[in-house]
């Protein structure tokens, strides 16, 4: 179908997956032509929020999503609903918060590892798998990703600065699944994930602090 032609005003509600707090997006799920799918929309949040930040974000996730079209276990995106949202394919599974000790078998994590891999081969970093809720597992153990919002891109080959941080985010995804492992499978680590779990990123605090300083802020200005 024409995705263009679906407007804000025809959409009807049927289901909600996250209600955002302050700067974060709403995810509501709909139906067009039968068909369920989720909307990432900032449009309930402060007008100053989305004009400086919202629509921004949601323009910036959007193309990312598109750069990783065709890899499995990412989501389908569709189209831009309008400036505050776009549509997305719906993911029937559990984050990762859902699963305990054992749950998870060695098949899925080569497949995790392998997903990284290929957004990394497209020049995409995620940047926050350490929230186990962007890692969502459906029912035939395949991982996907979701939430590229804080998502990082390599750069031009002569940007040097955005390729150092990029390749500080490249180890930083790698060491959240390391840690899932460890948290829910620690018998499946291998020495090299145990050790690079005990290394310390160059600058990674300093990183670490930038990226929750600007967060911070980004959530101050969404409340006011």
């Amino acid at each position: 179908m024409d995705w263009k032609l679906v407007k804000r005003g025809n959409l009807h509600p049927v289901g909600n997956v996250h209600t955002g707090k302050k700067a974060e997006a709403n995810i509501w799920l709909t139906r067009i032509n039968d068909q369920l799918v989720a909307v990432k929309d900032y449009h309930s949040k402060r007008f100053l929020f989305k004009l400086l930040f919202g629509r921004w974000l949601i323009r910036r996730e959007f193309e990312i999503y598109k750069k990783l079209q065709g890899i499995k276990g990412i989501p389908k995106v569709y189209q831009l609903l309008d400036k505050d949202a776009f549509i997305l394919e719906y993911i029937e599974g559990e984050d990762c918060y859902h699963f305990k000790g054992g749950d998870l078998n060695e098949e899925v994590y080569v497949r995790l590892r392998d997903l990284i891999d290929e957004i990394h081969c497209r020049g995409v970093v995620h940047c926050d798998l350490k929230k186990r809720s962007n890692i969502l597992i459906r029912a035939d153990w395949q991982p996907y990703l979701v939430d590229f919002a804080t998502a990082f891109t390599q750069g031009s080959r002569f940007n040097f600065i955005q390729r150092w941080f990029y390749n500080q985010f490249y180890q930083d995804d790698l060491k959240a699944i390391a840690k899932l492992k460890k948290r829910l499978s620690p018998h499946l680590l291998t020495q090299e994930e145990e050790t690079n779990l005990s290394k310390r990123l160059f600058l990674e605090n300093e990183v670490r602090f930038i990226r929750k300083y600007v967060r911070q802020w980004i959530k101050k200005l969404a409340s006011r």
